[in-house]
């Protein structure tokens, strides 16, 4: 059978694959998730939708953002996700960092803007601009990879030409699985904790999506996300748990720091 290497490991050609959905997966419900209930729950009126996407691969990501309030708007999030594609072998991990703002709603380019973590600071810089006709936001992010330490504290700083926006949390996490994926469980769990399951094999299809509050933990998933016209069958098995704060010092109305940790695993029934 031909053999891939991958990550310092060999997987089979189906498993390359799976690697590749789950990844892209854990990606969008790492990173979107968290960040669309921010900016989109009662406590933020000023994002439409960040973004509206399909769950069935490849999700696409449409952010639409409504028109924020003077001063200094921003949503800033950091995120870190845990992919175990083969089911037990250990996880691959990944953080993402990333803030939308706007200043008197306009981009500014030159903000000082800062993840503080539990290892250091991490400087975000600034991507790009989304201009919206009248207003227009800058997006920054981190590249840098640091640990995501579940219960460590986290902080945001971002310096602007009118002012300063600060905010902290103890970040949520510390995923774990029953061994067949039955259940999962976040030491410290987040105000808002979502989970999907897609079959990957056979017949890709996502056969559980989470409504739109928090399912908290523990949580058991319905018998039906692990449904099959034939067995065995594998899936990718997400949860998040997922912190928004919304008492952002300087910050203005539905300005918001979001903490999530993401958990993706493999598992075959």
């Amino acid at each position: 059978m031909k053999k891939f290497i991958l990550l310092g490991g060999y997987m089979n050609k189906k498993n390359v694959y799976l690697k590749r959905y789950l990844l892209v997966l854990l990606l969008v419900i790492g990173a979107v998730l968290p960040f669309q209930w921010a900016c989109t729950g009662s406590s933020n009126p000023y994002v439409l939708s960040v973004p509206t996407y399909t769950y069935n691969f490849p999700p696409t990501p449409t952010p639409q953002y409504a028109k924020p309030p003077m001063g200094l708007w921003v949503v800033g999030s950091f995120a870190g996700s845990l992919m175990d594609y083969n089911n037990g072998s250990g996880p691959s991990t990944l953080v993402n960092t990333l803030f939308v703002l706007s200043v008197n709603q306009n981009a500014e380019t030159t903000d000082g803007v800062t993840l503080i973590t539990p290892g250091g600071s991490i400087p975000a810089s600034y991507l790009f601009t989304l201009n919206f006709g009248t207003y227009s936001m800058a997006e920054y992010a981190a590249y840098t990879q640091y640990s995501y330490v579940p219960n460590g504290a986290y902080s945001m700083s971002v310096s602007t030409s009118i002012g300063t926006a600060t905010a902290s949390m103890n970040a949520p996490g510390a995923i774990s699985f029953e061994a067949t994926g039955a259940s999962v469980t976040a030491t410290y769990a987040g105000n808002y904790d979502s989970g999907v399951v897609t079959r990957i094999y056979p017949s890709a299809v996502t056969t559980y999506v989470s409504p739109n509050s928090s399912i908290g933990s523990p949580f058991v998933y319905p018998l039906t996300a692990y449904s099959s016209p034939s067995f065995p069958a594998t899936f990718g098995t997400a949860y998040s748990a997922a912190i928004t704060d919304s008492s952002v010092a300087g910050g203005a109305a539905g300005s918001a720091f979001v903490g999530t940790e993401i958990s993706t695993k493999y598992f075959t029934r």
